[in-house]
């Protein structure tokens, strides 16, 4: 018999981190119950059933598999394509796909200074990652002190997300700053719009900015990665997205047209 011990750990970081509500749900219980009765014959169908029940216990949950293992978690459906930077008849448009480096951040950050009408946020490719280099590439749409977004969980003050000059801050403490007017901004998404492409996009909303094209993926909120054995990761949604001061939001976001 297999000791089972990247099951025992998906448990026990569940029981212990994911949302209250989610762990409330019946569903989650019976997961939990039937993964810790299984007996895997493998370490690939033990992984397999630890997904599966992080799947159960919330949409954007998942579990990350060492490179050393035929597996995946995460979605993929080819190469990406490039960042894209293109002014015509008065217009910026800004294609920011999954995966942006810094010489991009640079490179957008240059577009939008020297930009004074229409700006066209192209974010129905990005499928998520690291939210900071999406942030930092937009400061001069939202600038150093700017309110972004809250991360809100049951039973804990929010916490904050604000912009800063080089890397976003991070506090419990209220930032009390209205909301900026931005004007002539779009921002489009899509199905493969996820993750912190969404959480990038209600921000723009936030401050005046509209939405164009198809509702998003659904994984609007804030994971938090766990080491599990094997080199195994959970990730695992921690906290709800909300609007500064506002309830959370839906996971999924709708364009306004």
């Amino acid at each position: 018999m297999r000791p089972k011990t990247l099951i025992k750990a998906a448990i026990r970081i569940v029981r212990k981190y994911a949302l209250p509500a989610d762990l409330r749900k019946k569903s989650v219980a019976r997961a939990l119950d039937r993964l810790a009765a299984e007996e895997p014959s493998s370490l690939h169908e033990e992984a397999e059933a630890v997904n599966k029940m992080l799947k159960v216990v919330n949409r954007h949950s998942f579990l990350i598999w060492p490179k050393n293992l035929n597996g995946t978690s995460i979605m993929r459906t080819g190469p990406e394509p490039a960042v894209g930077i293109r002014a015509s008849n008065g217009a910026l448009r800004l294609t920011i796909p999954t995966g942006m480096g810094l010489l991009d951040v640079e490179k957008i950050r240059d577009a939008l200074r020297r930009h004074s009408g229409k700006i066209v946020i192209d974010l129905s490719s990005n499928e998520g990652g690291d939210m900071r280099p999406l942030f930092l590439a937009l400061t001069p749409l939202l600038p150093a002190g700017t309110p972004l977004v809250d991360f809100v969980r049951e039973g804990a003050k929010p916490l904050h997300v604000v912009q800063g000059e080089a890397a976003l801050v991070f506090t419990r403490r209220r930032v009390l700053l209205a909301p900026l007017q931005l004007k002539n901004v779009f921002v489009v998404v899509g199905r493969r719009t996820a993750s912190s492409a969404e959480i990038v996009a209600l921000a723009l909303k936030g401050h005046g900015a509209i939405l164009l094209g198809e509702p998003t993926a659904g994984f609007l909120s804030n994971n938090v990665m766990f080491k599990a054995p094997g080199g195994f990761v959970v990730n695992l949604t921690y906290s709800r997205i909300s609007l500064p001061g506002r309830a959370a939001t839906r996971q999924r976001l709708v364009p306004n047209r």
